[in-house]
């Protein structure tokens, strides 16, 4: 067998396997790369999604509160809608307290 046939086949199998991984290496990194800028464009969407509707929620309980304030005074307008609110905090409370470690 001819020794010098074999080495500088086993030197282009080499390199061709070398630009290979370099390759798929590059794929996966662009990929990583595209997967992380969608998941930075969700969570800004989503971030600003709930600031929008945390200012809905505050204008909304203004409006509930002032319009319980005519028959039950303005204190007491404000003061049901914040039990409202408290209740329903509680109950969140309890129910991510009871589903323990599983996902919400």
């Amino acid at each position: 067998m001819d020794e010098s046939g074999v080495a500088p086949s086993v030197a282009r199998i080499a390199d061709r396997l070398t630009g290979l991984l370099r390759d798929s290496t590059d794929l996966v990194r662009a990929t990583v790369r595209e997967e992380v800028q969608d998941v930075m464009r969700r969570v800004v969407a989503l971030a600003i999604a709930g600031i929008a509707a945390f200012i809905g929620l505050l204008f909304l309980a203004n409006a509930l509160s002032l319009y319980l304030s005519r028959p039950l005074g303005r204190p007491g307008g404000f003061l049901i809608v914040a039990i409202v609110f408290l209740l329903a905090a509680g109950v969140t409370v309890l129910v991510a307290g009871r589903s323990g470690g599983k996902n919400v």
